[in-house]
């Protein structure tokens, strides 16, 4: 039986409609009814039905955006729209949330709301139908993956070449030739950050890898596997003299890097090497890959050969010399680029980034010791900019970039959203006053634990219509608010260093440190142990 919810603020037509239809000979079967929006939001987390039939005219919630919320937590469900008004408005919204039906009260018959009921309950099954045949591709796909997962895993812990051999075999992978060549493919950061956000990094990753699947369909010997960060392929062949395996991987390289830029808007990097590897090194070469780390640094990002020195390359950016120096020489460009970034615009923010990735290149700054650097500044900066929180996702790709040039395009993301996010912070106090006595409010009273219907009560406002004013104007709900700009005034005080950690989460209401810490963590990114430290 498929579940179905009745929502509507005139109890009389609740009822009516309850009675209406023969819903058990439908294959229906109403598993709760109720008045109140807030009642019915509550009835839809627990009973998660299959189908929901509202009002749209309700007091508080119309039905209108109940459906959208409905629609957020169990995005298959099928709704039906009951009105006493025949307003375009209305059905045009409806017809946005994807409704099986808009019903008119006044003239609703048995027969208009189970043919609704039918239409819904077919669009159920071809759900249904269409969710199982979904599962049922991504289970294989997922298992196959697994499946060379392990086989990658044999590889990397010696096992017997003849083992592995045939292992690949059952999994369509006919490695019959005696060489192999590995290499290691992942796309840039900046760009994917720049145009689709640090949520963007696993579909990429996912489309990169289907992408890098079909290509490899057209090239003899090839076979694309997913790491964590990155592709891995593996070309099998057999050497001879006619055969060029590196001009051969190189020019799937191309294509792969063609279609990157082509379809996903991404710029690729890769290393590969060494050549003609017996399958029992061929774990050994994996490896040797997947220790490169920050090795290639300050060459311009591409296709890498594992083991050739600059001088044999041509080029005067090699690994020769390891980059070793302190990273507490750039401390003057930082200066200078923290203070663009607080009083200048986006032009004089270029500027100075650019000024501080030549002093990097030209002092060859440690690499490690630059990354950490420039994620522990940056967190820096976003606290000290009223409205941003800091994004994890973003720093998990900041502090993965593998060259400087991809270092510095996250990092110039990074800083032109502060620079927005200013920009947008001064309009919408200028736009919105409430916004300034909001912060002033919540300033004067950092040691108490303030919360929505506080600050309602203080601006004369109803407590549910502030909650959401403040979330329209802000895209965050109020206690979020309030501990994110508690956690930007703790991380100055931290900085400072005249108060312990115990001090500073008592002067904003924390009265346990444990807690506190958890709350830190959660906006700033690191524990207070870890922020005084950086």
């Amino acid at each position: 039986m498929l579940k179905v919810l009745l929502i509507d603020d005139d109890v009389p037509m609740l009822k009516y409609v309850a009675q209406l239809a023969d819903w058990e000979e439908l294959g229906l079967r109403v598993v709760g009814r109720t008045y109140s929006s807030a009642k019915a939001l509550q009835l839809f987390r627990e009973l998660l039905p299959d189908l929901v039939i509202t009002d749209i005219g309700l007091p508080q919630i119309n039905g209108l955006e109940l459906a959208a919320e409905f629609t957020r937590l169990k995005p298959e469900v099928r709704l039906i729209f009951l009105t006493c008004h025949e307003d375009f408005h209305y059905v045009k919204k409806a017809l946005t949330l994807d409704a099986d039906d808009y019903l008119i009260k006044d003239e609703l018959t048995k027969e208009q709301l189970e043919d609704a009921l039918r239409k819904s309950a077919a669009r159920i099954s071809e759900q249904g139908v269409r969710t199982e045949q979904l599962a049922y591709k991504e289970d294989v796909s997922r298992n196959a993956d697994l499946l060379k997962e392990s086989l990658i895993g044999q590889l990397l812990q010696g096992a017997d070449p003849d083992a592995v051999r045939s292992y690949a075999k059952r999994l369509g992978i006919p490695w019959e030739y005696a060489a192999f060549l590995p290499a290691a493919v992942r796309p840039l950061y900046a760009p994917v950050i720049s145009r689709y956000g640090a949520a963007g990094l696993a579909p990429i990753r996912y489309g990169l890898y289907n992408m890098a699947s079909e290509i490899a369909a057209r090239y003899e010997g090839i076979s694309v596997f997913r790491q964590e960060d990155s592709l891995l392929l593996v070309l099998n062949y057999r050497p001879t003299l006619a055969f060029n395996e590196r001009e051969y991987l190189q020019r799937y390289w191309h294509e792969l890097q063609a279609s990157g830029r082509h379809y996903l808007h991404v710029e690729l990097t890769g290393v590969y090497g060494p050549v003609r590897l017996p399958l029992a090194s061929l774990g050994d070469g994996i490896r040797g890959l997947q220790q490169t780390g920050l090795r290639f640094f300050y060459r311009k990002p591409g296709l890498e050969l594992l083991g050739v020195p600059a001088a044999a390359r041509g080029t005067g950016d090699g690994e020769e010399g390891p980059p070793c120096a302190p990273v507490q020489l750039l401390e003057a460009q930082w200066q200078q680029l923290q203070a663009a970034v607080r009083e200048g615009g986006a032009d004089e923010a270029e500027a100075a980034l650019s000024a501080f990735g030549e002093a990097a290149l030209l002092q060859r700054i440690e690499p490690g010791e630059l990354i950490r650097s420039c994620s522990a500044k940056l967190r820096l900066l976003e606290l000290q900019v009223p409205g941003e929180v800091p994004e994890a996702a973003f720093y998990q790709a900041l502090e993965a970039a593998r060259y400087l040039e991809d270092l510095l395009g996250v990092l110039g993301t990074g800083i032109r959203r502060l620079l927005g996010t200013r920009r947008s912070r001064e309009e919408l106090l200028h736009r919105e006053p409430k916004l300034q006595a909001i912060d002033d409010f919540v300033l004067r009273r950092l040691s108490e634990n303030i919360s929505s219907v506080d600050m309602a009560a203080h601006l004369y406002m109803n407590p549910s219509y502030f909650s959401r004013y403040f979330k329209r104007l802000t895209g965050e709900n109020f206690t979020d608010y309030v501990n994110g700009l508690k956690m930007k005034i703790a991380s100055k005080r931290l900085g400072a260093g005249e108060e312990t950690v115990e001090q500073v989460a008592l002067a904003l209401g924390y009265s346990d440190r444990t807690y506190f810490s958890k709350v830190f963590k959660k906006y700033v990114g690191v524990t207070p142990r870890e922020f005084r430290r950086s």
